[in-house]
């Protein structure tokens, strides 16, 4: 009798003379399992998802190799790695415009990443933010801090300072409590005068999934 063993579904199996490959097709193998249910029971990993857990056969598919391509539902991430997804996207964006983009390990000198232009002279820090944010910790004293936000779909760098004069010429903000107490505002609601003084600052669509839909249903549009 000739015997294989495999993991499948992170559980060892034992694959005999009386199991068999039924296909290939792509990257993966279809294999015809002998699974009794003495072996169901040992393995319930094994037989979890089967119709009939204690059938003769049972059909899986076992992927060759370890790459795998499959897209990514942005909600299922956690939060570090929607950090580092969302990094990655603007990270590609910011490339058409000769930036190389280096994610830092903490907030140094209040930014997110640095991008450094192939000019070899101009270095942006830069925030990376779910809706367009300012707060007080960000501005004056030489700080040049930028902010990369997406809103309806399109992205957003702007220098923080200038986006306050902005946001103090089109809107009442910073007569707020959330401005004068808090040091901070934030919003998904751009009334159509603001967001025409930013039309210059826009650089290029959000590609793929809508990045940050999910946070906005946890923290819903602040009025304009």
């Amino acid at each position: 009798m000739v015997s294989k063993k495999l993991r499948i579904n992170n559980c060892p199996v034992i694959l005999s003379d009386r199991s068999e490959a039924q296909g290939v097709e792509g990257s993966a193998v279809t294999l015809r399992i002998a699974l009794n249910t003495a072996v169901a029971k040992r393995y319930p990993c094994v037989a979890r998802g089967l119709k009939k857990p204690g059938q003769a056969f049972t059909e899986v598919q076992v992927k060759k190799g370890s790459v795998q391509f499959a897209k990514v539902p942005y909600q299922k991430l956690k939060a570090k790695q929607k950090e580092l997804f969302n990094f990655q996207k603007i990270a590609a964006l910011l490339a058409d415009y000769g930036y190389n983009c280096i994610k830092l390990a903490d907030d140094w000198q209040g930014a997110d990443f640095l991008a450094y232009h192939i000019d070899g002279e101009t270095t942006l820090k830069v925030q990376l933010k779910s809706r367009l944010t300012i707060n007080k910790k960000y501005r004056g004293n030489g700080k040049d801090i930028w902010i990369a936000f997406s809103h309806q779909h399109e992205w957003y760098v702007v220098e923080h300072d200038d986006l306050i004069e902005k946001v103090a010429m089109h809107t009442v903000w910073l007569s707020s409590d959330s401005w004068k107490i808090k040091g901070e505002y934030s919003s998904t609601s751009i009334n159509p005068k603001l967001l025409a003084s930013l039309e210059e600052s826009k650089r290029g669509p959000v590609y793929g999934a809508d990045f940050f839909e999910d946070q906005e249903r946890a923290h819903p549009a602040k009025s304009t």
